[in-house]
């Protein structure tokens, strides 16, 4: 057989065979696992931790051949609950990884998924903040990324955080004012790659909503800016404008009808020669049970039909979600929480 050879997906994509075993046994052999505990802190508040050890053999073929064992241990930590003031919902996992052999992993991988808000000035000013850490892949197209296969893969670290300061005014019973706002930033552990750009995005937004006089009724006008910038590639900066009038009427108990129409303005990258205009949607909010909802909307932008479709079902200590959806994104959008 000539030139590469095909590839055989086994166990990891992009392209390569890989055999794998990972060895999972009890207390004084290769694998370590040291049981959760959880305690509570009072109130709705819980805290999990964790840690495991691993060992997992490697034999890898094709253009980055690795064989070997590849050592690891991951300390993990977990926060949720809330209190009269307050949120959190925090989830960290540390992975320290020894590589034997000819095996390349990342020494350090970081992984956080954190989320919280605190009511600052009592039924007035909330400021939630959030921050993140993930791997993936070099480029927009490339597929998920593991610790032991990082550097092989051209993998990056990247890592997030953002304040989300938002402001409601009661001013009588039949209008609120509201302001939802946030400012976060985005950094890789090699901006070097492509679409790897350290970048700054800042919201501004100001809005009115119906107030407590319309009862299950509601509606809301809004106005805002979104814009990013790029520290090193100022092409590919962008700004959103809107405007926007909504509407919504519950159903019943488990179903939530919504409306809303408006104008856009783009100032994007795009090959399309208009960025602006109308957009509007229409759709609905089914909650079947308190721990089940689907989502779902349709409507038309600039670039034609957009639509979404999102279900989700929540237990105790898990989350599903299934969805699909048409709409602008972009890379940078996944390092987010």
């Amino acid at each position: 057989m000539s030139g590469s050879p095909k590839p055989v997906r086994i166990r990891f994509p992009l392209g390569r065979a890989t055999t794998v075993w990972r060895v999972r046994v009890g207390l004084g052999l290769v694998l370590l696992s040291v049981s959760v505990s959880e305690i509570a802190l009072g109130g709705d508040w819980l805290r999990s931790d964790a840690i495991t050890a691993a060992a997992t053999g490697v034999d890898r073929t094709g253009n980055q051949s690795q064989s070997g064992l590849v050592l690891q241990l991951t300390p993990q930590f977990g926060l949720t609950g809330r209190s009269g003031r307050s949120m959190a919902d925090v989830n960290y996992r540390l992975t320290m990884s020894l590589g034997l052999g000819s095996t390349d992993p990342r020494p350090l991988a970081h992984n956080l998924v954190a989320l919280g808000e605190v009511e600052v000035v009592e039924d007035f000013f909330f400021l939630g903040a959030n921050a993140g850490a993930r791997l993936g892949g070099a480029s927009s197209f490339a597929e998920s990324v593991d610790e032991i296969n990082f550097n092989a893969d051209n993998g990056r670290q990247s890592f997030s955080l953002g304040l989300m300061p938002r402001f409601v005014a009661h001013l009588n019973r039949y209008v609120d004012l509201v302001s939802n706002n946030a400012i976060n930033y985005v950094t890789y552990s090699d901006d070097s790659a492509g679409g790897n750009d350290d970048s700054l995005f800042t919201g501004l937004h100001i809005g009115a909503r119906s107030g407590r006089y319309f009862g299950p009724w509601g509606w809301r006008a809004e106005a805002a800016e979104r814009k990013t910038t790029y520290q090193s590639d100022s092409t590919r900066d962008n700004t959103r404008s809107y405007a926007e009038l909504g509407v919504r009427y519950p159903f019943n108990a488990h179903l939530l009808l919504r409306g809303s129409a408006g104008y856009e303005d783009n100032d994007i990258q795009s090959s399309r020669s208009v960025t602006k205009g109308s957009i509007w949607d229409v759709g609905v909010l089914w909650k079947p049970n308190p721990r089940t909802n689907l989502d779902a909307k349709f409507g038309s932008r600039y670039f034609g039909d957009a639509w979404s479709v999102f279900a989700r079902h929540r237990t105790r200590r898990s989350q599903l979600t299934l969805g699909t959806s048409r709409d602008v994104d972009n890379r940078r959008t996944e390092e987010l929480v």
